[in-house]
């Protein structure tokens, strides 16, 4: 048993290692596309847990994921996948913290919004 834990203590380190030796060049688009779902799953799991509605969440984490999208360049979009994956959360929290205002708009706009009917959503033109 201390052998198999040693072996994933290892492992653990070794990708960690690896992890922080990786530089922004070598982040694939792939990757980068797996820290958007990422944001948008925390986005949705946050405003869930304070008890937003699905239509609002789809309006906020939408909205929040058009804004990082125009406002990240390529290289911030692989630093934060970096970040994500040596856990330097502080510097990760600087990016985010550049969007926060704008965030902010999608979260009153979604406030204003009337609620949809559920009878009148079938007639929503997309």
């Amino acid at each position: 048993m201390k052998n198999l834990l040693f072996c994933a203590s290892l492992f653990a380190a070794a990708f960690n290692a690896f992890a922080v030796a990786l530089t922004p060049d070598e982040v694939t688009d792939q990757q980068i596309e797996g820290t958007k779902v990422a944001m948008d799953k925390g986005c949705r799991e946050a405003g869930a847990r304070r008890g937003y509605l699905p239509e609002k969440l789809d309006l906020v984490c939408g909205c929040a994921s058009e804004v990082a999208e125009a406002r990240l360049t390529l290289q911030q979009w692989q630093e934060l996948y970096i970040y994500s994956r040596t856990n330097q959360k502080h510097k990760a929290a600087t990016l985010h913290e550049a969007l926060r205002p704008m965030i902010k708009v999608c979260i009153e706009n979604a406030k204003s919004k009337p609620k949809v009917p559920a009878a009148d959503k079938a007639n929503v033109a997309p």
